[in-house]
């Protein structure tokens, strides 16, 4: 069994290396069936990986069905709180794109509740969502977690006034 494995993890990487370079050389659909033969069978770290690669792939292309998909797969499997906001917060801008607002303001609800790099721009599209579907009580969280956490981001003041007159 153990050399199975062994066998499985060289063939992945393999697989998941030669994907990486059909997208470097624009070989857009051996990208995308070898990131898709990786994600669905390959052992971990490659099958997240190649979730994630295949994800942004997606954006790329504007398969909007098949990132949401991919985004929420790798948040769900991913083992750091890091990966699990790269994730959502794809899932969410996905989900935006394809025009879901309702469900992207929770996925960048979920990445903005997950301490990391892209926690302020989470938030931004968390406000931005809510704001479309017409979620008060969400904008709001948002705009002050915004400003409570972000307070030298450009919008800060100007959201900090816009509170401050709606109490």
């Amino acid at each position: 069994a153990n050399r199975y494995r062994v066998h499985n993890d060289q063939q992945a990487a393999s697989t998941f290396f030669r994907a990486t370079e059909a997208l470097r050389n624009n070989s857009l659909e051996t990208a995308k069936a070898g990131f898709g033969e990786v994600a669905k069978n390959g052992p971990d770290p490659y099958s997240a990986l190649a979730m994630l690669y295949g994800a942004d792939l997606a954006v790329r292309e504007q398969r909007w069905d098949d990132a949401i998909s991919l985004y929420k797969g790798f948040a769900e499997a991913a083992e750091t709180d890091y990966l699990k906001q790269i994730g959502w917060k794809g899932n969410a801008y996905a989900l935006e794109m394809a025009g879901d607002s309702a469900t992207a303001a929770k996925s960048y609800h979920k990445a903005a509740d997950i301490k990391g790099p892209y926690t302020e721009e989470s938030l931004r599209g968390w406000m931005r969502t809510a704001k479309r579907i017409g979620d008060e009580k969400g904008e709001r969280e948002a705009a002050s977690r915004l400003v409570k956490e972000f307070p030298n981001s450009e919008e800060a003041e100007d959201l900090a006034a816009g509170l401050a007159s709606a109490k």
